[in-house]
C-alpha cells in the first residue's frame, strides 16, 4: 500500500516557488490587515484593487565580494541590493499562471520625498517574518 500524496495548499505552493527562486523566507498576510496601520493610498488595494493577500519575501543581501568592491555602483548595476525581487517575480508569475489570480510586485521605493508607497517592513511583520 503506497502512501497517498497530499497536494500542497496554494499558499504553501507560492512559498515553495519563492524559496526555490532564492528567497530565504516567505510569508503571506491578509491584504486588509494593513488597514489598521496605514492610511489610504498606502494599502495593498490601492495598488491592486481586490487584493486579498500580500506575499512578503526576504533574501540575502549582496555577496561579500560586492561589499568589498571599491566601486559602490556595483550594488546598483548588478541588482545585488534587490535580490528578493527575483523571488517576488517568480511568485507573481506562478500566482497568475497556476492559481489564476492577478499579482504584482508592490512598489517599495519612494517616488517622491522619503515615504515609500507601501511599507515592506509592515508587510514582513504582518506575514509573520
Amino acid at each position: 500500500m503506497g502512501a497517498s500524496q497530499v497536494e500542497p495548499s496554494p499558499e504553501e505552493s507560492v512559498k515553495q516557488v519563492g524559496l526555490k527562486a532564492g528567497a530565504l523566507v516567505v510569508g503571506i498576510a491578509a491584504a486588509d490587515a494593513f488597514n489598521e496601520y496605514v492610511p489610504a493610498g498606502h494599502r495593498p488595494e490601492d495598488f491592486l484593487p481586490g487584493a486579498r493577500s500580500v506575499v512578503a519575501a526576504g533574501a540575502k543581501g549582496p555577496t561579500a565580494g560586492a561589499w568589498r568592491s571599491p566601486n559602490h555602483e556595483v550594488m546598483e548595476i548588478t541588482g545585488y541590493d534587490f535580490r528578493e525581487n527575483i523571488a517576488v517575480h517568480a511568485m507573481a508569475d506562478f500566482i497568475e499562471r497556476e492559481l489564476g489570480y492577478y499579482a504584482i510586485q508592490a512598489p517599495s521605493l519612494p517616488t517622491a520625498g522619503h515615504q515609500p508607497p507601501m511599507s515592506m517592513m509592515l508587510a514582513a511583520v504582518l506575514a509573520g517574518l
